[in-house]
């Protein structure tokens, strides 16, 4: 896997690691699976300036989002690049036909997760059901806002890769939730699970708040060469 959608890991060794502030790290581990595919887990470290996302067990690179200028660094460690992708206007325009529903799903009361309620939502485009999720109620808000934030950053590129693709291989979900509403699964609270229109789905395992890390994970490696999402498409 590379490029855009790649989450890689980045291991940084000292013999006196700097630690970032212990109250401004949140630690989260997150199980994704769907069909053919073996399971990953996904680390995701979220602080005010940034956040940082790769694959436990995998040392070959990370994404980190730089929050305060909107920027993503796709580090590949292999190839010693660092693929920068920026928040650009996007020209593609919605549907003609193009309603979106978030619903909030009846039933027994749902169990509390480390104390903290959850609730389960559906989010529909065109009355199909893109995203199927318990959120947590209260909890884990700025991790949930980071993510918005990285799918805002990428809903740009993600316009430009729909718009040349053939209509019938494209999808209501796949435009609204890749564009037009980014990072919309995240807009209700973090989810503990979800499971997207693909059939992927994503569980919580773990998190750990005040969580102590190595200032070290935040920084792009020097000596990498510089790339930009133009540059890759030839522009």
């Amino acid at each position: 896997m590379s490029g855009v959608f790649r989450i890689l890991l980045l291991v940084c060794f000292f013999a006196w690691p700097a630690l970032a502030g212990a109250g401004d790290v949140t630690r989260l581990i997150v199980r994704e699976s769907a069909p053919g595919i073996e399971p990953v887990q996904h680390r995701i470290l979220v602080r005010p300036d940034f956040m940082r996302m790769d694959i436990v067990g995998d040392d070959s690179g990370f994404l980190l989002l730089d929050r305060k200028k909107r920027l993503i660094h796709d580090i590949n460690l292999d190839d010693h690049t660092d693929l920068l992708i920026s928040q650009n206007a996007i020209s593609l325009k919605p549907p003609a036909a193009f309603e979106n529903e978030t619903t909030v799903v009846q039933g027994g009361p749902l169990p509390a997760i480390a104390g903290h309620p959850t609730r389960h939502y559906r989010i529909s485009t065109n009355g199909t059901v893109c995203h199927d999720i318990v959120v947590l109620d209260g909890a884990l808000q700025d991790a949930a806002r980071a993510l918005i934030e990285f799918a805002e950053v990428l809903a740009s590129e993600q316009a430009i890769g729909l718009a040349a693709t053939p209509e019938p291989f494209t999808s209501d979900c796949e435009l609204s939730s890749f564009v037009f509403q980014p990072g919309r699964e995240y807009r209700q609270g973090f989810p503990v699970r979800e499971q997207d229109w693909r059939g992927r789905l994503r569980e919580l395992t773990d998190f750990e708040q005040a969580y102590s890390a190595d200032a070290a994970l935040f920084v792009v490696p020097q000596g990498l060469r510089t790339l930009t999402m133009e540059e890759m498409r030839g522009n």
